[in-house]
């Protein structure tokens, strides 16, 4: 989309900052560098302030450099844009006062606000007209509106190649941070001790993978570690595609509880336990923790969203459970279910870094049997080990029971792997720390998942030969 470009002063716009800065320039060039792509010719508000910084930028490519009042008359009287602009004399205007060259970027900033502003504005007058013409699906409409308002935000934050100096400065300041939180988690806290030692918590921007077959707590240590994230202050956004928003509900009030979730939902409590469940709604009702229970939701359902709550409230962890409930939005024609996955885990990729949250994204894995389940094993889609920062696998022997669970992390890009084991208690669906697993623990265990698999490859073989 274009920025308009008009000499009407009905539109948001700043005539002076924009003289200010074309000044700047005339007066030292070299302050086009310091600006870098953030300011295009689109910018302006005024025609012949368009034009003359777009013939600012030609004599510039042209002559390197050799940019003044005269070759930039020059200019514009070849492209025959001198007069249009109001003459030599408006050209020699611009510098009356000398404007001041340690305030460019400021002069910069608020031509490129105002230019923001004029594309929202015509944004909604798109959207008015399209909405008066009602020839689309209102979804579509919302959609479109959504991603243009989208390209403004990204527009406005134009980033090619960074400076070294500015790298370098960022670096000290992370390691001066390091240095006063020594032995802290920088993210934002699991809930269990024993993971943030290894992750050091939830990263903003990361994408995290908790994948688990069915009954083994998927959804539980998903509400366990919102609760968590939300009672450190962190805003969280739950996007459960599965499990309505009641049920989540009663099952995060009987951990904070301790009173069985079947006993709050067929009421049978006893006095005690009222007075528990009403001690444990309340304190829910306060945390920062929204839910939304819509199925069938979309990457651009739930970034629009996810949006709209980080503009309102901040974001520090955005949940989906599970991710093979996202219906794909590939426009290709019958595209196979792994291609839709795959373009969906890219795009929540895109979308942590985007939002600078955490982004934790639940998986189902293969039914297969009580083998602990490897990276291998998330189903129907590969890409999600690829994309994600983090991919923990959770695994209990007996699924349908409760007990100790092991939190398999088997991949993380910036720390290492390894399991610890949490304890599920399923009466009240709560995980708790039970301890780092041994090395013999864990030798022990993949010498009896290495033996089943050999076990069931046999049964296979033997099968296939029949």
């Amino acid at each position: 989309m274009t920025v308009q470009v008009d000499d009407s002063p009905s539109l948001p716009s700043d005539l002076d900052a924009e003289k200010a800065l074309l000044g700047a320039i005339l007066v030292d060039p070299s302050r086009v560098e310091v600006l870098g792509d953030r300011i295009t010719a689109d910018h302006f508000y005024r025609r012949a302030h368009h034009q003359i910084f777009a013939a600012i930028v030609r004599v510039l490519e042209a002559h390197h450099g050799a940019l003044d009042l005269l070759t930039l008359r020059a200019e514009l009287k070849r492209t025959k844009e001198l007069a249009d602009v109001g003459g030599p004399a408006y050209l020699a205007s611009l510098t009356d006062g000398m404007p001041l060259g340690s305030n460019v970027k400021q002069y910069a900033k608020i031509v490129r606000e105002k230019a923001m502003l004029r594309l929202c504005i015509a944004t909604a007058e798109q959207l008015a007209a399209r909405a008066y013409a009602a020839q689309e699906p209102v979804q579509a409409i919302v959609r479109q509106a959504d991603l243009a308002l989208q390209d403004i935000l990204v527009g406005s934050d134009r980033r090619g190649f960074t400076d070294p100096k500015r790298v370098h400065q960022e670096l000290l300041d992370v390691l001066d941070f390091n240095l006063a939180h020594k032995g802290q988690i920088t993210g934002i806290s699991t809930g269990f001790s024993t993971i943030d030692a290894l992750t050091w918590g939830w990263q903003p921007s990361d994408m995290i993978v908790i994948g688990a077959r069915p009954s083994i707590g998927k959804t539980a240590l998903m509400l366990n570690t919102a609760v968590a994230a939300a009672q450190q202050g962190a805003v969280t956004a739950v996007y459960s595609l599965e499990m309505r928003q009641q049920q989540l509900t009663y099952r995060a009030v009987s951990a904070l509880s301790k009173v069985p979730a079947t006993a709050i939902m067929r009421g049978y409590l006893t006095p005690e336990m009222q007075v528990s469940v009403a001690e444990a709604a309340f304190q829910y009702a306060q945390l920062p923790i929204y839910v939304n229970d819509r199925a069938s939701q979309t990457v651009a359902d739930i970034r629009a969203g996810a949006r709209r709550i980080k503009a309102e409230h901040g974001l520090g962890l955005l949940i989906i459970d599970y991710i093979q409930l996202m219906p794909g939005s590939l426009k290709r024609r019958d595209p196979s279910r792994n291609e839709e996955l795959t373009d969906i885990s890219r795009k929540l990729k895109v979308l942590a870094g985007e939002l600078n949250c955490a982004v934790l994204v639940v998986s189902q894995l293969k039914r297969l049997s009580g083998a602990r389940p490897t990276i291998e094993d998330l189903r129907e889609c590969g890409s999600l080990e690829q994309d994600a920062d983090i991919v923990a696998l959770l695994h209990r022997k007996q699924h349908s029971e409760g007990g100790i669970t092991n939190f398999l992390l088997a991949k993380q890009r910036n720390g290492p792997t390894g399991t610890v084991n949490l304890s599920l208690d399923r009466d009240i669906q709560l995980f708790t720390d039970a301890g780092v697993a041994t090395p013999e623990q864990t030798q022990a265990e993949e010498g009896e998942d290495a033996q089943h698999r050999k076990t069931r490859a046999i049964i296979r073989a033997r099968a296939h030969a029949k």
